[in-house]
């Protein structure tokens, strides 16, 4: 089944969503996936914040082909691999850091951009920045 802009939009907006609250709570994220189901459902894959000292790029990799065995046996139809990241040196003056997400599903991939800085009512979120990108998941 192919996903139109507007189903793969909600599996970004949940991910983005999810990233907004992890920062809100502690000011930080760990790396995590999300997958859609054919049953419209949204399934966060999260690393266990007390578990273990693997490498951040281990565990998005190690979530990475996770989501790339699900595609594999055609039980997810589309994927976000998110982690926190930092933006270079003078990108933007009202922001360092950035959630980064990587879309896929079948015949489609984007990473997607979203600066952000944490104040005092909340998290802070910039414009969204969509840039190409070289499957992970469905490749």
């Amino acid at each position: 089944m192919i996903l139109n802009e507007e189903q793969l939009g909600v599996i970004l907006q949940a991910s983005i969503d999810r990233a907004s609250e992890r920062l809100a709570q502690s000011g930080g994220f760990l790396p995590f996936g999300a997958r859609a189901l054919p049953n419209g459902d949204v399934e966060f894959l999260e690393a266990d914040e007390a578990g273990g000292d693997e490498p951040l790029d281990a565990l998005y990799r190690r979530i990475g082909a996770l989501l790339a065995e699900d595609a594999r046996r055609h039980e997810i139809l589309a994927s976000t691999l998110v982690a926190n990241a930092r933006l270079p040196a003078g990108f933007d003056k009202e922001f360092e850091t950035a959630i980064s997400v990587l879309v896929e599903a079948q015949d489609f991939c984007r990473s997607v951009v979203v600066p952000y800085r944490t104040a005092p009512d909340g998290v802070v979120l910039g414009k969204m920045i969509p840039e190409e990108a070289e499957p992970a998941v469905f490749a």
